[in-house]
């Protein structure tokens, strides 16, 4: 089993990290819903203390996971691809016409 105050202080962390990209405005998909999915753990299992969040994070964690990148995809944005695109050089993939 956990314990509810990793839930809270996993909320304080996302925060801290992500707030400041969100109001630079160079924030993406995956910040968006942590920072949800931390605070709806933090409200179901602060306000209505339903141990869910506890005791079945990996379950709900992956299934997060997964509908977040189920949603980039149908938006036509796929997550991977802004990271791919954001972590290497544009000249990685380009075809090199010098020769």
């Amino acid at each position: 089993m956990g314990n509810k105050s990793g839930i809270f202080f996993s909320f304080i962390i996302v925060l801290v990290i992500l707030l400041p990209k969100i109001y630079r405005r160079d924030s993406n998909l995956m910040d968006l819903a942590s920072i949800l999915y931390f605070s709806i753990a933090v409200v179901v299992t602060f306000i209505f203390e339903i141990n869910v969040f506890v005791e079945g994070s990996g379950v709900l964690g992956y299934l997060v996971l997964f509908m977040m990148a189920l949603f980039s995809i149908l938006i036509k944005k796929p997550y991977t691809l802004q990271v791919s695109k954001r972590d290497y050089p544009k000249s990685i993939g380009e075809k090199n016409h010098s020769s």
